[in-house]
């Protein structure tokens, strides 16, 4: 069971390095990657509460702590 044959971790590659590219243009705001997404709920939802965020699609394991606090 290699890593290169597991789909999951093409994925998990994949995706951080999605991210990576994301991190110059998101620096230059002092932004995460996470406080971006969020950003983009917000923008697409309206007036929401970062708890239902959490319970959106695809963010339940997203956001772990509040997303608008930098860590």
């Amino acid at each position: 069971m290699k890593l290169d044959n597991q789909l999951w971790f093409s994925l998990y590659a994949t995706s951080r390095e999605v991210i990576k590219l994301y991190k110059p243009v998101l620096d230059k705001y002092n932004i995460t990657y996470t406080q971006y997404a969020t950003m983009l709920v917000f923008w697409e939802k309206g007036k929401i509460t970062v708890k239902q965020i959490g319970e959106e699609e695809g963010f339940q394991n997203f956001i772990k702590a509040d997303p608008t606090q930098r860590t």
